[in-house]
This record gives structure tokens, C-alpha cells and sequence, in this order.
């Protein structure tokens, strides 16, 4: 039970809390009321303008390194798992074969 909430339930449960937070946060930054200076960018709040700037950003350079054929971080390398006897708690993760 404590491996299926911290394997499973833990990850969900931060993803979601994350999600809800980000949206939450764009469409409070989208108001232009919550701006410091009370400036708008195709009216839009200038947080907003410069977090999605920043996040639009990321993704060219996360496509450009993609396509431009870096196999150091991208390359073809077997799925990695933790080891069944791990999340089973029947074996410490070093005893698993797994380096701390």
C-alpha cells in the first residue's frame, strides 16, 4: 500500500496540484487588473505576456535541439523502470542492482 501511493498516487496527485495551479496563475496574469503596472500587451496582462513568451520559448528550443540531432539527451535508450522487487519493498534499491 505505501508503494502504490508513493509510485502511483503521490506523482498524480503533485501533477494535478501543479495543472491546476498553472492555470489557475494564466488566467490571473491574463487580467490586466493584476498587473504591477497596469500595462497591457494586445490585451493581455504583461506577466502573462512574458510567462507564455518564455514557455513558447522553451518549446522552439526543445524542437530545434529535437530535430537537430542531439542523441546525448534525446537517443534511442532502453525504457527505464524501477526494478519489481523495489516497488514491491522487498529489496533496498541498491541491493536492486540500481547506484545511489
Amino acid at each position: 500500500m505505501k508503494n502504490f501511493l508513493f509510485i502511483g498516487v503521490g506523482p498524480l496527485v503533485g501533477a494535478a496540484i501543479l495543472g491546476y495551479l498553472f492555470v489557475k496563475s494564466a488566467f490571473d496574469f491574463y487580467d490586466v487588473e493584476n498587473s504591477y503596472t497596469g500595462q497591457t500587451i494586445l490585451g493581455m496582462g504583461v506577466p502573462f505576456v512574458i510567462g507564455m513568451g518564455f514557455l513558447l520559448f522553451g518549446l522552439v528550443l526543445l524542437v530545434f535541439w529535437r530535430l537537430g540531432g542531439h542523441e546525448r539527451f534525446f537517443g534511442r535508450h532502453a525504457f527505464e523502470a524501477v526494478d519489481p522487487a523495489v516497488a514491491r519493498g522487498e529489496a533496498p534499491p541498491a541491493a536492486a542492482g540500481g547506484e545511489l
